[in-house]
């Protein structure tokens, strides 16, 4: 992949006033990971950036480009109360604009492609008497629900480290293929152990029945589900209602008291899409036990961009906004916290030398926030011209 040419950078406006730049004294220690935790994603190896550059203060404040290590580990001495960080990939650049009280820990990946041999993770059902349905899931990844009949299946994935649980959702007896009702789960496999494990549903101790199910409802063109996440971090898909025109409700299982693991915890999700409008609206809310699909959609986030400014209100909850677009097959997403901004709505592309926006952008924004107890939410839109 080629290197990214054009750099994008959103400040604030107008926000000069009480910027400390480069304030000298005691720093606080800002923790930059460029590469992924290890076990959440399959199938990809991130890669060290292109190049880091930090902001030690407010927007007025200069940029610094950082050497880096080839570890996907920055520690970022900020002397500021808030300062920014740019992240180049070969075909992306991200920013996080960030005040200290934020947190001491930040995450940009760089996603290629993978290098090294990896690890295989295999799965795989045997030869039945019985017809089955059979659905397998690990890390993110899963595979399609397929409905098997004296016949042998393999699942296939591929890791370089770290450990993963793997679930198995599976039906077994009669000649209804269409829903689970047993699910297995093997936890902690490390990748660096070889290993293939039979997911053919069985009446064994290994086998539990799945619990009482819940109903998952989406309303006109809504999408609901419901999913469970493990200790390691994979996601079991166990119902989504699809609704254009007409609500839609679907029953989908719950994983039985002896099949769970402690922290670990249900998704519940809402996505809306208002095509007409060119604005979509999601929540997830993240719950021990599911409730009813009760969350309130956020607000509308409207957006405008005059030249290089953009202007919105700012939304109740909202922890963070951001704007993005895709330009001559780069990718651009600035993301900014509430406490970076210091209350204001209007943003700005500052002129740095040797920074060139690219003319063919359609830029997006995202409001994002955090609803008490449980509820996290996404407002986005396409930016209008004044």
């Amino acid at each position: 992949m080629r290197s990214l040419l054009v750099l994008c950078v959103l400040v604030g406006c107008g926000s000069g006033d009480g910027d400390d730049c480069d304030a000298g004294g005691d720093a606080t220690t800002i923790d930059l990971h460029t590469t992924a935790v290890l076990g959440d994603i399959l199938d990809a190896r991130d890669r060290d950036p292109v190049a880091v550059a930090l902001q030690d203060g407010g927007p007025a404040c200069p940029w610094r480009t950082l050497g880096g290590n080839g570890s996907g580990r920055y520690q970022l001495a900020v002397h500021g109360t808030r300062y920014a960080v740019a992240v180049t990939c070969p075909d992306s650049l991200t920013v996080l604009a960030r005040s200290l009280d934020d947190g001491g820990e930040l995450t940009a990946s760089c996603f290629g492609e993978a290098e090294g041999t990896p690890h295989e993770l295999r799965a795989h059902t045997t030869a039945s008497l019985e017809p089955y349905v059979i659905g397998a899931f690990l890390g993110a990844s899963s595979t399609l629900k397929q409905g098997v009949l004296n016949t042998a299946i393999g699942f296939l994935w591929h890791a370089f480290d770290g450990e993963y649980d793997l679930v198995a959702l599976g039906h077994r007896g009669d000649q209804d293929l269409e829903a689970p009702d047993d699910v297995r789960v093997v936890r902690d496999l490390r990748a660096a152990d070889a290993f293939d494990i039979d997911v053919t549903p069985t009446a064994s101790s290994d086998w539990l029945a799945l619990g009482p199910p819940v109903l998952v409802t989406a309303g006109r063109n809504t999408i609901a589900s419901l999913r469970y996440r493990t200790t390691h971090g994979t996601f079991v898909d166990l119902g989504t209602a699809v609704a254009t025109v007409a609500p839609v409700t679907v029953s989908a299982p719950t994983l039985p008291a002896a099949a769970r693991a402690a922290g670990e915890i249900y998704e519940q999700a809402i996505y809306v899409d208002d095509f007409s409008a060119g604005k979509s609206f999601s929540v997830t809310r993240e719950t021990v036990e599911p409730t009813a699909f009760d969350m309130a959609l956020p607000a509308v986030f409207d957006v405008t961009l005059d030249r290089t400014t953009f202007a919105f209100a700012p939304l109740a909850d909202a922890t963070h906004y951001e704007v993005g677009c895709v330009a001559i097959g780069s990718t651009f997403t600035s993301n900014v916290s509430v406490g970076w901004l210091r209350d204001g709505g209007t943003y700005e592309l500052p002129s740095i030398p040797g920074v060139r926006y690219p003319d063919d952008c359609r830029w997006g924004a995202t409001a994002l926030g955090r609803t008490p107890p449980s509820d996290v939410w996404r407002s986005s839109t396409g930016v209008r011209g004044p």
